[in-house]
């Protein structure tokens, strides 16, 4: 008995060992020594591929969605979920938004690419339809 007890004693900590490598490999950063760098403009790639709910613009529902995200190693997002909600239909368009984005450059910590976590604000604002019109047979044109 004692015999395989010194052996379950060698062994065990060697079967945990690959499952705790495999963590610290996967951990997800807050801060990092370089940061994640989306290669488009935020802000230009948001409006450029902003969809506003038609049932939330109806209600006239209007605020700002906070996702949180992970950039993976890869450069991939992942994870996204709505972390200051404001409406269903608006969290999840906020969140098919992140998740639609291209790959990013990932972050570095040590020499080495790491997973990190993101905040991003989606601000939904109803937009403002212009009355006047130069010519009455143009339809009215959005403004920002």
């Amino acid at each position: 008995i004692l015999k395989m007890l010194y052996r379950t004693e060698t062994i065990l900590p060697l079967l945990f060992f690959p499952a705790f490598v495999y963590a610290q490999d996967n951990q997800v950063y807050e801060r990092v020594q370089q940061m994640p760098k989306f290669n488009q403009d935020i802000p230009t790639y948001v409006s450029d591929h902003f969809v506003y709910p038609a049932k939330a613009m109806d209600k006239g529902i209007q605020g700002t969605v906070d996702v949180t995200f992970v950039i993976e190693k890869d450069g991939s997002v992942s994870f996204a979920h709505a972390v200051r909600s404001l409406d269903p239909s608006l969290d999840s368009a906020a969140v098919a938004l992140v998740s639609s984005m291209p790959k990013w450059t990932p972050g570095m910590q040590d020499g080495k690419v790491v997973r990190v976590r993101y905040d991003i604000p989606i601000r939904f604002a109803i937009p403002v339809i212009e009355e006047k019109s130069v010519n009455p047979t143009t339809p009215p044109r959005v403004v920002n």
